[in-house]
């Protein structure tokens, strides 16, 4: 990261359930994402801001790609939790999560770099991100199944019954705002007074159906790497 670079770290607690869908269509089933994506927080801050910009401002803010937003991603002992590496697969049968719900080195491969034993059958670790202690974390969702409303009948739409993997309110995570030095200092304070305190935003979609609050407010630093906890000795 450059001299120039100016970071602010976030801190995303959700009031609500978060409708962060993988894809964008309307119909169908709604699969959830288990992190919130910067673009969400792109949108939040050009909802609040775009607004009061001189078209240079707004260029400068949210299309030069100065200013960029990173994805939240889930927080478990203060400490974050980065996307499971593709590489990274265990044994079908013996997962390589042990019972402290810390991934166990003996219990897993790297197939960039060496294979399990012929006729062993590998899985990719597909689910949950990872401290840096290897702690392995799963995004807590939900499911929910809500019906339209005729808006000239204030009754239930017929056929109108949808629903969305969501995910669950109560958790916390991280995220990053950074800009270059081609941002302009006065557009960047206006950045950081926008996130200066606790602060409740819109995010995801079905805002309007009870989903979507998020607290927002800065952290205090990069959160502090977990200590890997000491291994038994020999008895």
């Amino acid at each position: 990261m450059s001299a120039d670079t100016r970071t602010l770290n976030l801190t995303l607690t959700l009031c609500d359930d978060l409708v962060a869908s993988e894809r964008p269509a309307t119909e169908g089933g709604h699969e959830s994402l288990d992190y919130i994506p910067g673009s969400m927080l792109l949108g939040a801050t050009a909802a609040r801001l775009y607004g009061g910009c001189k078209d240079d401002e707004a260029y400068r803010l949210f299309h030069s790609g100065a200013l960029r937003f990173g994805d939240g991603v889930p927080l478990a002992g203060g400490a974050p939790c980065w996307p499971m590496p593709l590489c990274w697969h265990e044994l079908k049968g013996l997962p390589a999560t042990g019972e402290d719900e810390r991934l166990a080195p003996d219990r897993m491969l790297n197939l960039q770099f060496e294979q399990f034993p012929r006729g062993e059958q590998a899985k990719q670790i597909r689910t949950g991100q990872v401290r840096g202690d290897g702690y392995r974390k799963v995004t807590s969702k939900a499911l929910r199944m809500k019906t339209a409303i005729d808006p000239r009948t204030g009754r239930v739409a017929e056929a109108q019954l949808f629903g969305y993997e969501a995910i669950r309110a109560g958790q916390v995570f991280a995220a990053r705002i950074t800009a270059d030095g081609r941002l302009p200092e006065a557009l960047w304070k206006r950045v950081t007074e926008l996130f200066a305190g606790p602060a409740e935003f819109l995010l995801g979609r079905s805002r309007s159906a009870e989903y979507g609050r998020v607290r927002i407010e800065p952290a205090a630093g990069d959160p502090p790497p977990p200590r890997t906890p000491a291994r038994p000795g020999p008895a």
